[in-house]
């Protein structure tokens, strides 16, 4: 088995929801994973957060007030710049199928459902750091 001294990709994280402790714990947990973050108490306070933040990783609440999970990824993925390549996870208490199916038409890349299983996230983080590594590696210059 190899250890590569490489740190692991950084993730930048966005967490949206317009529950308040729900937003901030899940903040602290993915900080503790090494993530960075920042939060959107809501669809129109997300948008403005993600266009200075820049975040590579969306856990966006898909029923707010407002504007929802679903319009506010639609209005993220138009963005210029990394925002429109975020892996995107839709964050609900309904576990149905059907809110399932809508997440996933809305443009989600993943589906978590409340509260968020600590396992699941963590697959889910790695997959994220995988996918972000990737892109940076396609994006990087030729070497000279």
């Amino acid at each position: 088995m190899s250890v590569s001294s490489e740190p692991p990709t950084e993730l930048r994280v966005l967490v949206v929801d317009d529950n308040i402790e729900a937003a901030t714990t899940l903040c602290y947990l993915l900080q503790i994973a090494g993530c960075r973050t920042a939060i959107g108490f809501g669809g129109v306070m997300g948008l403005r957060v993600a266009q200075l933040f820049q975040p590579t990783l969306l856990l966006l609440d898909f029923d707010m007030p407002g504007m929802d999970g679903s319009e506010l990824l639609g209005k993220l993925k138009a963005l210029p710049g990394p925002i429109a390549n975020a892996v995107s996870v839709c964050v609900t208490g309904m576990s149905d199928t059907a809110t399932e199916e809508r997440c996933r038409a809305a443009g989600f890349d993943h589906f978590l459902t409340k509260p968020i299983d600590g396992e699941a996230l963590a697959v889910l983080l790695a997959e994220a750091r995988a996918r972000v590594s990737a892109a940076q590696v396609d994006s990087a210059p030729p070497p000279a």
